[in-house]
């Protein structure tokens, strides 16, 4: 199949982000005479989305091309709203030197990001014959909830406020939970009773609890949970 080709891939990646400078190039036509800051404001929004479905693919050479392109874009609109002055006096009016890197378009506390600014996200897809209602598959569904977590840093905020709600321990156990112990995230109802991915729903046990917890849970009443 041709979508399974790298060769293939990267196209469709570089189709669609010129497509997106297009886009902001058109947004900027259309704002020939308002402030700079409103030109962030409106782009912010454009890049950030581009960047984040990307993301997962190997764009870093389209991404800093684009880049490039908005770059060009920006200092057109710029000239053109001072046509009576230099291009030292326009660069040091909208473009600013940020962390060692020249040429950031700034104003007051706004700042334009970069598409080449977001790290590569790799996807990982979920097995074929998964099904989140299959209780065989609760287990997949929560470690991959888990790695999603982890690797973002809202994520990781999730984490450490379940963490810090159970005040560190393993409410199984009652024994602190570390780095050195591990730990799963576990959901208080199943995925397959649809159960939601909420912080309300979610607990952090011990590997070990989390599995000798699956081995006795039949053993209890149907239906409840000792977590509630």
């Amino acid at each position: 199949m041709t979508m399974g080709c790298p060769a293939c891939l990267g196209i469709t990646v570089q189709l669609r982000l010129e497509s997106l400078s297009s886009l902001r190039r058109n947004s900027q036509r259309e704002r020939k005479s308002v402030r700079q800051i409103e030109v962030i404001e409106k782009l912010t929004p454009v890049i950030r989305g581009g960047a984040n479905y990307h993301r997962s693919q190997m764009a870093s050479k389209t991404f800093a091309r684009c880049d490039h392109q908005i770059w060009q874009a920006l200092w057109r609109w710029a000239c053109r709203r001072h046509r009576h002055k230099g291009k030292r006096w326009i660069k040091q009016r909208y473009f600013k030197r940020i962390q060692g890197r020249d040429w950031r378009f700034v104003d007051q506390d706004k700042l334009l990001p970069l598409l080449d600014g977001y790290r590569k996200r790799h996807h990982t897809k979920i097995v074929a014959e998964a099904n989140p209602y299959d209780p065989a598959y609760d287990e997949y569904f929560s470690r991959r909830l888990a790695q999603r977590m982890n690797k973002t840093l809202q994520g990781r905020r999730k984490l450490r406020f379940l963490w810090w709600w159970q005040e560190g321990l393993c409410p199984i156990c009652n024994q602190k939970i570390t780095r050195e112990t591990g730990w799963h995230l576990h959901h208080i109802i199943k995925r397959s009773e649809r159960g939601s991915d909420k912080l309300t729903n979610l607990v952090l046990l011990h590997p070990d609890c989390h599995r000798q917890h699956h081995v006795l849970e039949k053993y209890g009443p149907a239906g409840t949970s000792m977590f509630k």
